[in-house]
C-alpha cells in the first residue's frame, strides 16, 4: 500500500511541476506543431486534416484530426490521456490550451496562416 501510494505522490508531483514551467510548450511553426506536453514530436502539417475548437474559438482544447495515428510518444503522453480512454477519435491529438499565452482565437488564426489546407472545423 506504501508503494502505490509513494507511485501515485511522484506522479502527481511530476504533473504539479509542469504548472510552474514557464518554458515555451507549443510551437506552431511552417513546418507542423509541437506540444512538448505532448511527447515533444513535431507533426507536420501535411498528417493534419482538421483542426476543431472543442466548444468555440475560446475554448480550453483544441483537436487535431491526423491522416494517420499519432506517434506513440504523444499517443502515451500523460496529455494525451483522454485519447487512451476514448473508443473512437485515435487519430486525434487534443491539445489543452488554456495554460498557454494564445487564445483560441490565436491558435486558430496561426493555424489558418501556417497551413490554409488544414479544414477549420466549427
Amino acid at each position: 500500500m506504501a508503494v502505490l501510494a509513494l507511485g501515485c505522490l511522484g506522479r502527481g508531483l511530476f504533473l504539479a511541476r509542469g504548472a510552474f514551467d514557464t518554458g515555451v510548450q507549443v510551437v506552431l511553426d511552417a513546418v507542423g506543431f509541437r506540444d512538448r506536453r505532448g511527447g515533444g514530436v513535431l507533426v507536420p502539417w501535411e498528417k493534419v486534416r482538421s483542426v476543431s475548437p472543442v466548444s468555440d474559438e475560446d475554448s480550453a482544447m483544441i483537436n487535431f484530426e491526423l491522416t494517420e495515428p499519432p506517434p506513440d510518444a504523444i499517443r502515451y503522453a500523460p496529455a494525451n490521456a483522454l485519447g487512451l480512454l476514448l473508443p473512437f477519435g485515435k487519430n486525434t491529438v487534443r491539445m489543452e490550451i488554456a495554460s498557454l499565452d494564445a487564445t483560441g482565437a490565436d491558435m486558430i488564426a496561426a493555424i489558418r496562416r501556417l497551413a490554409p489546407h488544414v479544414a477549420v472545423d466549427g
